[in-house]
């Protein structure tokens, strides 16, 4: 049997040709959080969705909350590829989407989703200055020596951890190497709005590993 997914169709539609891509899902106390990229048929949007998780985990129906256009063109400010995020604190009353900025390097966008587990609301846009981004390198491998995955900013994982600290990997280039960063912040408004990154980069020859580590304030 073949599912075909309907995301575009959930109120409020945005048509029946469009394909959700690369999705993303976090979970927590009160909801799973599922992003993706819509495509109708090039790219228009991305979205994110709230689904009660007491509805899944009961006979149902099925409570999902769509909100559209977390990032839209012109001017493609807000999170691609927007991932929900993980938290295993049993007493979170909130929960978070975030992602690359689509019109910048070197910034991430969150949202915040109040009352996940009743009646979802988002917050405006939170952009957060990180350390300065690029287009990753494309890869050569097996049967493909032009290389694969290149000019694609966002994220590989996310997890929210220890209360309101989210931790982020994602792909950075720095000149002759290949890199992942880890980034673990308090997202602002925070008492101590720091963030942690960490990198670890072979060198172009494959026989150099660097290991960066720093914090800084947002």
């Amino acid at each position: 049997m073949r599912v075909r997914p309907r995301s575009a169709t959930l109120s409020p539609s945005i048509g029946n040709t469009c394909l959700t891509d690369y999705p993303s899902l976090g979970i927590d106390a009160n909801a799973l959080y599922m992003g993706g990229d819509e495509f109708c048929p090039s790219f228009q949007q991305t979205d994110g969705f709230v689904i009660r998780k007491s509805s899944v985990l009961g006979v149902g129906p099925i409570v999902v909350t769509t909100f559209r256009a977390l990032m839209t063109g012109p001017s493609f400010v807000g999170p691609f590829a927007p991932r929900g995020v993980d938290n295993p604190d049993p007493t979170s009353n909130e929960g978070y989407f975030i992602g690359v900025d689509g019109n910048s390097f070197g910034t991430l966008d969150m949202y915040r989703i109040s009352d996940p587990g009743g009646t979802p609301g988002i917050s405006a846009n939170i952009p957060i200055t990180v350390p300065a981004t690029s287009n990753p390198l494309t890869v050569p491998h097996l049967g493909n020596t032009g290389g694969t995955n290149g000019n694609v900013d966002a994220f590989f994982v996310q997890r929210n951890v220890e209360g309101p600290d989210t931790c982020e990997a994602r792909p950075v280039v720095q000149p002759g190497s290949y890199c992942v960063a880890w980034l673990r912040f308090e997202p602002p408004p925070s008492n101590n709005n720091r963030m942690y990154t960490g990198s670890a980069c072979f060198q172009s020859s494959g026989d150099a590993l660097c290991v960066r580590l720093q914090a800084r304030s947002l």
